[in-house]
This record gives structure tokens, C-alpha cells and sequence, in this order.
């Protein structure tokens, strides 16, 4: 039986079903940010207290970071060797390998 999408509950499976497809593709690959290092340090924010904000930001820039989680509202956990911090989906960019 297909998904009736023009009823309420439909198109609510629907939503769901979309949005864990995209979690289970994002959660695991490497991102960048896209923005310069001062904008970067304003944005993230530190998910323990006792890491450096500065440090993570710089390793993010250097080395990229790995998603951890992602939330509904696009708010992202990234882990890089410094620690993990949060940081909206959109501040970040695939890593392209050529």
C-alpha cells in the first residue's frame, strides 16, 4: 500500500522517513567549515566546557571533523582531535576528494 501524502499522517511518515535517511547519510562523513576562522569561532559551540573553543576551531579549519549527530532543527555535533562542538549544517561543507 503506497503513502497517502495528502493526508496528515502521510506526509508526516513521510517527513520522518526523509529525515533518518538523511541522518544515517550525513552522521559519519568529514566536513569543513565554510566560513573564515573569526566568523568559525563565533558560531560553534563547545559541547564540554573544559575544551578551547579557539583549538577546535583551528583543528576544524586544518583537518575538518567527523559528524557525530545531527539534530531536526540542522544543529550538528562534529568531533575533531581537539573535542567536539556543535555548529549548524549550513556553516559546513563536504569534504571533496579528488
Amino acid at each position: 500500500m503506497k503513502n497517502n501524502f495528502l493526508s496528515i499522517n502521510g506526509f508526516e511518515k513521510w517527513l520522518r522517513k526523509d529525515q533518518d535517511i538523511k541522518e544515517n547519510n550525513i552522521i559519519g562523513k568529514k566536513v569543513f567549515p565554510k566560513l573564515k576562522f573569526s566568523d568559525l569561532l563565533e558560531v560553534i559551540e563547545s559541547v564540554d566546557s573544559n575544551n578551547d573553543e579557539y583549538e577546535m576551531a583551528k583543528c576544524f579549519r586544518k583537518h575538518g571533523g567527523k559528524i557525530v549527530e545531527i539534530s531536526k532543527e540542522g544543529l550538528l555535533t562534529v568531533e575533531t582531535k581537539k573535542g567536539k562542538f556543535f555548529i549548524e549544517q549550513i556553516n559546513t561543507k563536504k569534504h571533496q576528494s579528488h
